[in-house]
């Protein structure tokens, strides 16, 4: 897989950025990802296929950084490497969140006798108004 592209113009194209802006998700549209993981890791899949279906129903994936300017080969490669990093560091990252996160709630849905849908629904109920009020895009 590859994280950076280095892309140069024809000389017939405009030398205009129209690159896909980088999508900006919103505290809830965060917190609704969140939530989604925490219910599929209740289904009792392997680990493994439940962060395979967390990373689709999520819409994780990678995106293009188009660079117009003549860019040296060793800057690319390190561009290439330090995004490749921050990818697997990220993706460690939340995976480990994730286990934490599902030991917490069974322990706790066993203490408490609830379910772990239960425990999801409440924990998203008490989220949500204590999550203070989206700021506007700037």
């Amino acid at each position: 897989m590859r994280w950076f592209r280095r892309e140069r113009p024809s000389r017939h194209e405009a030398k205009t950025n129209t690159a896909t802006p980088l999508p900006r998700q919103t505290p809830q549209e965060m917190l609704d990802d969140w939530l989604r993981s925490l219910t599929l890791l209740g289904e009792g899949k392997s680990l493994e296929d439940t962060f395979a279906l967390i990373a689709e129903v999520n819409h994780s994936g990678t995106h293009r950084v188009p660079i117009r300017t003549p860019l040296p080969e060793d800057d690319a490669r390190a561009l290439n490497d330090i995004l490749a990093w921050y990818h697997t560091a990220r993706d460690r990252q939340a995976k480990i969140n994730l286990l934490v996160e599902s030991l917490l709630i069974r322990w706790l849905a066993e203490a408490t006798g609830h379910t772990w849908s239960e425990v999801v629904q409440d924990l998203a109920k008490y989220i949500n108004t204590a999550m203070p009020p989206e700021s506007k895009p700037e």
